[in-house]
Parts: structure tokens; C-alpha cells; sequence
């Protein structure tokens, strides 16, 4: 029929298509060039004599319509089908009445056909001639077989309807069909056959709006989640069908998956004892009055802020309908489990926090890798283990800023490719077991502010490149088996507040560079092999807070410019080879508390202590005592 509608030198004039003989013929042969598009045009003419041996015009007028009504005929009857097995069924039961009650006369049915006969033609069956198709063909051979024709044997011959026929049963909204196009249709080429539209369904009914609302949960979650009436999915459900006042209808509420994940996620942790959960189910909208949730314009929820908040259990997999969700900080709870794989689905998230609660497990599963949009990454104290897929971060997550995994079970070396990162502003992956090296790469991150590796099994020097990114605030690299020495190029970090390089095998003097780094305030270089004097320079940090030179090899004599640092209130300066007295300064010290002196070899005596000085000294006795 496709190719028909492309066909400009025949007139598509339903009205008079079957008038005359020879507009039958072209027709057949226009359908027979069309069949063959890519013929010349002398093929196309021998095609066509081949074609006019065939005398026998009824010959041709069946395959023509054979082409025009097979596709109809198919779907008819698929249509019609269980319908029509109805009907017959019906149609016998009435019969089987009206013999038996009022049988009619031979002169009764004489009328009833002439009455038939005589109606005008119609031009198009209505619904219920379609439907039942097949009853009708069988009714004109019937007719046939006592000579009445239905076709003249003029040019003009018309066609003559089919008896009208009660109408079938009626079928139920569930098992409606849509009706067949009437045969007038397939005629008039130009313009799409028409279905009419199936029997609407009414969602306000209860029944079929709990019906509805259920298949849609279980398309979410799956139909083991609802097993148990207990379960956060089952609470969910009851909520929507049976107590939330937005009442939703499934039909035409775009916000239902969100409205039940939101509902799953506050019964899978424990939200009844949450200690924010202020509007929580109430309302018509996520986005007004649920406490720590925030949306968009669109209303879809963009932010879950629910640090501290007494969360306990599992996190559901159905948060994956927070298809706009940016921000997930739920640190500091009791959320125990795994991480769902679901969470990378939601390629809108921009900072995900879950530090500090009791998660296990693998951490950089596959699907994880899928949120290109993290910035904010932090997993710190939880019980994630594995390795970190260092040298696939700028890959994975090129616009990260923040990369917090401490106090994990990590493993494995620190990849090189870091240094690729150049949004990076911190990485904490202090309290795991990683092994090597640092590696140099990370001089490369100019915008590299807070580096904490404490508590590893780093080994090797101190690279040279780390004295060298200008914003670098804290270097913590304390509790590993560093080597080598500090080199003097740590006067360039203007910037550093915290120098952690305890406990390591760091050897050497100190520089005196370090009395360059204004902005100090906390030194820890403690259990270290470090020799030399104690460089007075440290005199010029005005911020220095705690200082922690202890169990070294330092000799010479105390600094006194140590005791005039405003802020200074913690001084360790025992167990190394110092020598000397106890600088009477102590007494002008305005902030200091703790002071430790001892296991040197310091002689002399105890300086006096005037009346209102060292009034927050609390280890002033145990230095007494040790020294006297």
C-alpha cells in the first residue's frame, strides 16, 4: 500500500476506483511496476505484456484484492478472535431459544431477506460488521449457494452490505481491544489508518490505584522486597497507598518513584528516632517542610544533609530515584553495610560524604566510577578495604577536589598519576596500610592545600617537589619509615600552619630556613634521628602553638627566644643530648602549659618563678621533680 501512495499518474479517488474496467487494469498494472522500482523502462513494459496474457479479469481482480485486504483480513481476525468464540456461543444459545419459544415462518424470512436486499449501499462498515468479520463471510457463501450474487455482472456493479448483526457482549476495561479500522480506510491511501483509543482507565478507584501504585513499587524494588509487610519497602507502600495526604494518583503523579524512595531510605534508617526528621511525611511535596532535604525547581531532590542525626541500618538501593541528587552527607551515623551499586546511577552527584560510620566492604566498585561529576569525595573511618585506583582518579573523577579515605584497610602503592589532578585541594589517607613511596607527581598539584599520609608504611625520602606547591597548608606525614633529611627548601612554604614528621627515620640538622615559615603552628618532629643544635630561628615564629622536638639526638643549648612566642603552649624538647641550664625566660612565657625537659643533660638550677607567671603551667611539678 506504501508503494501505491508514490503512484501520480493514477487518480486515488476512492469514490470512483471500481467504475470502469480499464481504471481496474491500470490499477493492477501500476501495483506491478511499483513492485519492481528499479527496473528500466523497457523491462517495465515487457513485465507488462507478460502480464496482459492473463485473460481472465476475475483472475486479477482477486489478487489485486488480495494484496489490498490480507494485512486487514490478519488483523481482523487476531483481533476478534475471543470475541467473536463468544458471540457464536451466545448467538447458539439464542437460536436454541427462539425455536423452541417462537419459530418464525418461511414467509416471515422471505420478507425479512427482501427487506435486506433492498437497503442503499453503504459505504463503510460500522464497528460491529469489522468485529465480526468471519460470521459475515460465512453468511454470503450461504447466500451464494441459493443464487444470490453480490456482485453484478455490469461495470458498475455495487457492493452489498453484509445483514447487520446484533452486536457482541461487552468486554471489560481489562481485556479491551482496540477496534479495527472499517474498510473505507484502506482505500483512501491518504491518510493513516485509525485505531480508536482504548476504554480509559479510572485511577481514583481504590482498587486500581493500589494496583497501580504496587506495580510501580515493584518495578523499582522487585517483587522479593515486599515479601516481608515489615520491611522498608512494604512501609513505603503502605504509606503511599494508605496514609500519605497527597494521595497520590499513579496516573499522573511524575514525583511517585521519588516520594517512595524517599519513604524506603526513611524507614531503612531508623527514621523514626532520627533526631531531625521534622516534616518528614507530611505535606504534598518532599521540597516543603522535610527537614534536610532541599530541591530544585523541578522538584527534584538535589540534597540530603543528615550528619549526626542517629541514622542506623542500611542504605537502600532504591536512592537511585534520586535521579537529581548532588549532595549526599550523611557522616557521623551508625549506617552499616555495603555501598549500593545504584550509586552510580545518580550522575548528578557532586559531593558525597559517608565519613565516620560503620560501612564495609569495597569501596571503588565499577559503577561508583560512573559519577564524572564528583568533586567532593569522603569515605574517611569506615571499614572499606581493597586498593585505590590511584592512577585512574583523573579518569574516573577529573573534577575532584576533595579525596578523604583515612582510617580505612587500604592497601597497595600511591599511584604516580595523581599529579594529573588539578583541582585537587586535599587528600587524607591517613590510618591505612599503604606501601612505597611518595611519589614526586604530587609537586605538580599547584593547588594542593592539606597532604595527610600519617599512620602507613610509606618508605624512602621526602620528595624534593613537595616543598614547592605554594598553597600547601598541612604536610602530615608523621608514623612511617621515612628517610633522608628535611631539606631547607621547607622555608617556602609561606603558607604551611602544620609540619608533622614524627616518628619516621629522618636524620640530619634542622634548617634554620624553617624559622621562614611565618604562618607555623604546630611542629612535630618528634622520634626522629635528627642532630644539631635547636635552631633560634624558631624564635620567629609568632604563631607556633605545640612543638615537639623530643626523643632526637639534638644538642647544645634551650633556645630562650622559645619563651617569648605569645601563643606558645606546649614545648617537648626532652630525651635529646641538651645541655646547659634552664633559661631563667621561662618566667616571661605568657601562654605556655607544658613544658618537658627531661632525659638531657641539663645542670644547674631551677629558676625562680615570680609571683602571677606561669599560671597555666600544669607539668611544672613532674619538671621539678626530674630536674631536682
Amino acid at each position: 500500500i506504501s508503494s501505491l501512495k508514490g503512484a501520480n499518474s493514477i487518480s486515488w479517488d476512492r469514490q470512483d476506483l471500481h467504475t470502469t474496467t480499464e481504471r481496474r487494469n491500470r490499477l493492477e498494472m501500476n501495483v506491478m511496476f511499483r513492485n519492481y522500482p528499479f527496473k528500466s523502462k523497457s523491462s517495465r513494459q515487457k513485465s507488462a505484456s507478460r502480464f496482459r496474457f492473463l485473460s481472465d479479469m476475475t483472475l486479477k481482480r482477486l489478487i489485486m484484492l488480495s494484496l489490498l485486504y490480507f494485512p486487514l483480513v490478519l488483523q481482523v481476525w487476531g483481533l476478534s478472535y475471543q470475541q467473536n468464540a463468544r458471540y457464536i456461543d451466545n448467538k447458539k444459545n439464542k437460536k436454541i431459544h427462539m425455536h423452541t419459544n417462537n419459530q418464525p415462518t418461511n414467509t416471515d424470512n422471505q420478507t425479512k431477506e427482501k427487506e435486506i436486499y433492498s437497503k442503499p449501499i453503504k459505504k463503510q462498515y460500522d464497528r460491529d460488521h469489522i468485529i465480526n468479520l468471519p460470521n459475515v463471510k460465512k453468511n454470503r457463501r450461504a447466500k451464494s449457494s441459493k443464487g444470490k450474487g453480490y456482485i453484478s455482472e455490469s461495470p458498475t456493479a455495487t457492493i452489498i452490505p453484509a445483514p447487520t448483526i446484533s452486536p457482541a457482549p461487552t468486554i471489560s476495561p481489562e481485556s479491551s481491544i482496540s477496534s479495527a479500522p472499517s474498510i473505507s480506510y484502506i482505500l483512501n491511501l491518504s491518510s493513516p489508518v485509525p485505531f480508536s483509543a482504548p476504554t480509559p482507565i479510572d485511577c481514583t478507584d481504590p482498587e486500581t490505584r493500589e494496583r497501580l501504585l504496587m506495580e510501580n513499587f515493584v518495578g523499582i524494588s522487585g517483587e522479593k522486597s515486599f515479601i516481608d509487610p515489615n520491611s522498608p519497602q512494604s512501609k513505603a507502600a503502605n504509606w503511599i497507598i494508605n496514609e500519605d495526604p497527597l494521595n497520590a494518583n499513579p496516573c499522573t503523579f511524575s514525583g511517585l518513584a521519588q516520594r517512595y524512595a524517599m519513604g524506603v531510605f526513611y524507614f531503612a534508617l531508623n527514621g523514626d528516632d532520627w533526631i531531625y526528621n521534622g516534616g518528614w511525611f507530611g505535606g504534598t511535596s518532599v521540597c516543603v517542610g522535610w527537614q534536610s532535604v532541599s530541591c530544585d525547581g523541578d522538584g527534584l531532590v538535589i540534597s540530603l544533609l543528615l550528619s549526626q542525626n542517629n541514622l542506623v541500618g542500611k542504605i537502600p538501593p532504591e536512592v537511585k530515584e534520586l535521579t537529581g541528587l548532588q549532595l549526599f552527607k550523611v557522616n557521623n551515623n551508625e549506617i552499616s553495610g555495603t555501598i549500593p551499586t545504584e550509586f552510580g546511577l545518580l550522575q548528578n552527584m557532586v559531593g558525597f560524604d559517608i565519613e565516620s560510620n560503620e560501612l564495609e566492604g569495597e569501596l571503588f566498585f565499577d559503577e561508583l566510577f560512573e559519577l564524572n561529576n564528583i568533586q567532593f569525595f569522603r569515605a574517611s573511618d569506615n571499614r572499606f578495604n581493597g586498593t585505590v585506583p590511584w592512577n585512574n582518579l583523573i579518569t574516573l573523577f577529573p573534577n575532584l577536589k576533595q579525596f578523604w579515605i583515612a582510617s580505612n584497610r587500604f592497601v597497595g602503592n600511591i599511584g604516580t598519576q595523581i599529579g594529573q589532578l588539578q583541582s585537587l585541594q586535599s587528600i587524607f589517607a591517613y590510618n591505612n596500610s599503604l606501601t612505597g613511596t611518595i611519589p614526586s607527581e604530587l609537586g605538580n598539584i599547584s593547588t594542593l592545600e592539606y597532604l595527610d599520609l600519617e599512620n602507613n608504611l610509606l618508605e624512602g625520602a621526602m620528595p624534593e617537589e613537595l616543598y614547592g606547591i605554594p598553597g600547601l597548608k598541612r604536610l602530615i606525614l608523621s608514623n612511617n619509615l621515612l628517610t633522608g633529611t628535611i631539606s631547607a627548601s621547607v622555608g617556602n612554604l609561606s603558607l604551611l600552619t602544620d609540619l608533622w614528621l614524627g616518628n619516621n627515620l629522618l636524620t640530619g640538622r634542622l634548617s634554620s630556613d624553617i624559622g621562614r615559615v611565618s604562618l607555623l603552628e604546630n611542629l612535630i618532629l618528634e622520634e626522629n634521628q635528627l642532630t644539631g643544635p635547636i635552631p633560634s630561628d624558631l624564635g620567629n615564629l609568632q604563631k607556633l602553638r605545640y612543638a615537639d622536638l623530643s626523643n632526637n639526638v639534638f644538642k647544645g643549648v634551650i633556645p630562650t627566644s622559645f619563651f617569648s612566642l605569645p601563643d606558645l603552649k606546649i614545648l617537648y624538647l626532652n630525651n635529646n643530648n641538651l645541655i646547659g641550664s634552664i633559661p631563667p625566660e621561662i618566667s616571661n612565657a605568657p601562654a605556655l602549659r607544658d613544658l618537658y625537659l627531661n632525659g638531657n643533660l641539663l645542670s644547674g638550677v631551677i629558676p625562680e618563678v615570680l609571683p602571677g607567671a606561669l599560671l597555666t603551667l600544669g607539668m611544672f611539678k613532674f619538671l621539678v621533680s626530674l630536674c631536682s
